[in-house]
C-alpha cells in the first residue's frame, strides 16, 4: 500500500498545512498496506452491515457503502491507477491531477463481514467511473461504483443506505470505515491493528464546498471510500477522498476530506438505475428523486449603523469596524479634512466617532468658532495594511478591526508513493 505524504490544505481565513495519506492502492511485499487509512479512538462495529470492505487484489484494503442491494459507493482511487504526483490546485493541475488505468472488476472483492477479509463476501461485476472529458480528474470527483454480481448463495446484500440527496451541514454525524487503528509513524510501522469496521461517533462538519466537505475526526486513507454518515435520517454525505498523515511537526489522521454524494447525484442516479435492473428489481427512491432546491439558510443579521458597537467589519453598514481604544468598537468610515463626518460624528485618527469634533493634540484652549485640523492627529508613520493585518495607530488612535470571511476549501494536493 501507499503511504501519501505531503498535501496541504490552505482555507480561505487560515492557512492550514497538513500531510495527506490517500489510500489504497497495493505495496508490493507489503501486506495490506502502509496507508490503510485509520479509524482511530473508534469502537467496533458488528452491526452496521451496509458499510463494506473491499479488499483489493488480495492485499489493499479499502472501505464502501452500498446504497442498493447490489451497488458499492466507493472512492475512485480506491479501484484505479493514480500518478506519482497528484496536485489537487484550483486548475484542477491536469498534468498531475488525472487517472492513469483503472484495475480490473476482477480484482476487487467485497464483504459484509467485520473484517474486510471475511465472509459472507461478493465479486465484482462491473465498475462505474464518473465522466469527465477534461482528463479524468481526481479531485473533486473522487467517487466511483462497484455492481456485485450475486454470491454462492445466490444473494445480494440485504441491507443499504442511500445517499443523501442535499448537502451536509456543519453539523456532527458518523463515520465509519475499515483502517488503521494507530496513526502512521514518520518514517513506517504504526497503524495496527487494521481491517475491522470502526465508528467513530461524532465526527464534525468543519468546512464546505460545492464537491467536496472537510471534516474533524481520525480517519484517512484505508478508511478511504468510506461514508460520513447522518444516523437521523439514515443517509450517507460522501466517500472519503483523503486526509491528514503523521509529519515531523506530529502524528496525523485528524482531519478527512469527502467527496459529496449530492454533486453527483444524476450519475448516481443512472447506474443506480442500471444496478436495478440488472439486479432484477425495481428503482429505489433516491434513484428517481429530485434533489430538494438549495437551502437558503436564515436570512442575514441587520447591518450596525454608523457609530454603533461592532466586532467585525461584515456587520457594519460600512463594512468597516474601528477599534477607538479601550475595546471600543465602532461601525465607522474614513474622513478627512475635506471628507467630513456626517452630523454627529467627530473625524478623529482619520475616521468617524459619534459625538463632537475633538480639539488636536496640545492645542491648548480652543474658541468656539475655531478650526479644527484632523491632519493633526494622523502621525506621518502610520502603518496602512491589508488583508488581515491592521491599520497601525499609537494607541488611544483608532485601529481598524478587519476581517475575512470563509471563501471556502482550496486543496493542494502532492501524493508520493513508496512503492
Amino acid at each position: 500500500m501507499n503511504f501519501l505524504p505531503g498535501l496541504r490544505l490552505a482555507a480561505a481565513i487560515l492557512p492550514v498545512c497538513f500531510a495527506i495519506a490517500v489510500g489504497c492502492s497495493t505495496h508490493e511485499g507489503e501486506s495490506l498496506g502502509r496507508a490503510s487509512a485509520p479509524i482511530i479512538g473508534g469502537v467496533a462495529d458488528t452491526t452496521n452491515t451496509w458499510v463494506v470492505g473491499i479488499n483489493v487484489g488480495g492485499g489493499g484494503i479499502c472501505s464502501g457503502s452500498l446504497i442498493a442491494p447490489n451497488l458499492v459507493l466507493t472512492a475512485r482511487h480506491c479501484v484505479s491507477k493514480t500518478p506519482e504526483q497528484l496536485d489537487c490546485r484550483p486548475d484542477g493541475g491536469l498534468a498531475t491531477n488525472k487517472i492513469l488505468g483503472n484495475y480490473p472488476a476482477s480484482a476487487f472483492r467485497v464483504t459484509t463481514a467485520s473484517r474486510y477479509d471475511g465472509s459472507p463476501s461478493w465479486t465484482v461485476r462491473a465498475v462505474r467511473y464518473l465522466e469527465d472529458p477534461a482528463a479524468n480528474r481526481l479531485c473533486g470527483m473522487d467517487l466511483a461504483l462497484l455492481e456485485l454480481n450475486k454470491n454462492a448463495s445466490g444473494a445480494f446484500p440485504t441491507a443499504w443506505v442511500p445517499p443523501s440527496l442535499s448537502a451536509p451541514s456543519k453539523h456532527k454525524y458518523v463515520a465509519i470505515g475499515y483502517g488503521c487503528q494507530n496513526a502512521e509513524k514518520l518514517g513506517g510501522g504504526g497503524c495496527d491493528p487494521r481491517g475491522a469496521r470502526m465508528l467513530l461517533d461524532p465526527i464534525q462538519v468543519i468546512d464546505i464546498t460545492p464537491d467536496e466537505f472537510a471534516i474533524a475526526g481520525r480517519v484517512c486513507g484505508g478508511d478511504s471510500g468510506g461514508p460520513v454518515w447522518n444516523k437521523i435520517t439514515n443517509v450517507i454525505y460522501g466517500a472519503l477522498s483523503r486526509g491528514d498523515g503523521t509529519t515531523a511537526e506530529g502524528e496525523g489522521c485528524n482531519y478527512g476530506i469527502y467527496t459529496r454524494t449530492d454533486f453527483h447525484l444524476a450519475w448516481l442516479q443512472k447506474y443506480g438505475k442500471t444496478a436495478a435492473t440488472n439486479g432484477g428489481y425495481a428503482p429505489l427512491p433516491w434513484m428517481t428523486a429530485t434533489p430538494p432546491p438549495p437551502d437558503a439558510g436564515p436570512p442575514p443579521p441587520e447591518k450596525t449603523p454608523l457609530g454603533g458597537r461592532c466586532n467585525y467589519g461584515p456587520e457594519c453598514v460600512s463594512t468597516l469596524c474601528v477599534d477607538f481604544g479601550g475595546g471600543d468598537k465602532r461601525c465607522s468610515q474614513p474622513c478627512t479634512e475635506t471628507d467630513k463626518c456626517p452630523t454627529g460624528f467627530a473625524c478623529t485618527g482619520g475616521y468617524c466617532y459619534p459625538g463632537e469634533e475633538p480639539p488636536p493634540e496640545d492645542a491648548g484652549p480652543i474658541e468656539e468658532d475655531a478650526a479644527v485640523d484632523d491632519a493633526a492627529l494622523n502621525p506621518a508613520n502610520d502603518v496602512v495594511k491589508g488583508g488581515t493585518c491592521s491599520i497601525g495607530f499609537p494607541p488611544p488612535r483608532p485601529q481598524p478591526w478587519l476581517a475575512l470571511g470563509l471563501a471556502g476549501l482550496a486543496v493542494a494536493l502532492v501524493r508520493r508513493r513508496t512503492r
